[in-house]
């Protein structure tokens, strides 16, 4: 396993232990709308495939995106 994977599952297991759920599935529109708040700004950080939702389900917040990758410019 890379460094980067070996990091990556140190803080996804981190958060998990926290209680949070950090995958990828839960960036469907109806799993985020459930919790009916209006943020005023949301941030995107790693910007992929969720960023489509983002706008969906906080159509009025400002979405500010954060990835330094080139390719991700697709998706903002």
């Amino acid at each position: 396993m890379s460094n980067k994977k070996t990091f990556e599952s140190k803080i996804i297991a981190a958060l998990q232990s926290e209680g949070f759920d950090v995958w990828s599935k839960k960036f469907h529109y109806t799993y985020l709308n459930k919790y009916k708040f209006n943020p005023k700004t949301v941030f995107d950080i790693g910007v992929c495939r969720g960023t489509p939702e983002l706008y969906k389900t906080f159509p009025d917040s400002k979405i500010v995106h954060l990835d330094p990758l080139e390719e991700t410019q697709v998706y903002y």
